[in-house]
């Protein structure tokens, strides 16, 4: 028989391990002196946690990286719960081995967090839906206007075909003092 109380802080370690072996690399080198994309802020969490966990997943494919896209997908899986169609794609996601077949089941996923960002948009920042020139059925999600493809890599084989979320407050306000005041004429 086993112990279930000796199982949970192993499920844990494991969880933990799961989510540090995720994080990207630190690099010594600088950076380009662009701003970083805004990142798209929710109104609920458990969103805003799914869209970054989703994000990982896109992050491994665009590298090339099955290995690192199966562990993605596993924090994923683990993070939302059993009980969805988000998970059972991810856990598919986490069971494949071959890269291409990943990125098929990766389209489905997106389709499925795409729907859920359109019932959930964000209240600051956008989200950007993209599909592949080559294949139209190839969807993914990005924080900035960029494409990066998940498919093949390439940053030049995608179109924009839907934003979602809101311009930042600040934004707003700037280009709303220039514009020509035409109400007193």
């Amino acid at each position: 028989m086993v112990n279930v109380k000796t199982q949970r802080p192993s499920i844990l370690y494991a969880l933990a391990f799961l989510l540090f072996a995720c994080q990207p690399e630190k690099s010594n080198q600088t950076q380009d002196s662009k701003p970083s994309a805004v990142y798209p802020y929710f109104k609920e969490p458990k969103v805003s946690f799914i869209y970054e966990r989703y994000l990982d997943i896109k992050g491994a494919l665009v590298a090339g990286n099955a290995e690192m896209a199966q562990k993605s997908a596993d924090v994923f899986q683990l993070s939302i719960g059993s009980s969805s169609n988000l998970s059972d794609l991810a856990k598919s996601i986490k069971r494949e081995p071959e890269i291409d077949k990943q990125r098929k089941l990766f389209t489905r996923l997106s389709i499925e967090v795409l729907k859920l960002l359109e019932k959930h948009p964000p209240v600051n920042g956008k989200v950007f839906a993209f599909r592949s020139m080559s294949d139209s059925s190839e969807v993914w999600l990005a924080n900035e206007a960029r494409v990066n493809s998940p498919y093949d890599g390439s940053i030049s084989n995608g179109k924009l075909f839907k934003v979602l979320g809101k311009e930042e407050h600040a934004n707003l306000v700037k280009k709303q003092s220039k514009r020509p005041n035409t109400e007193r004429l």
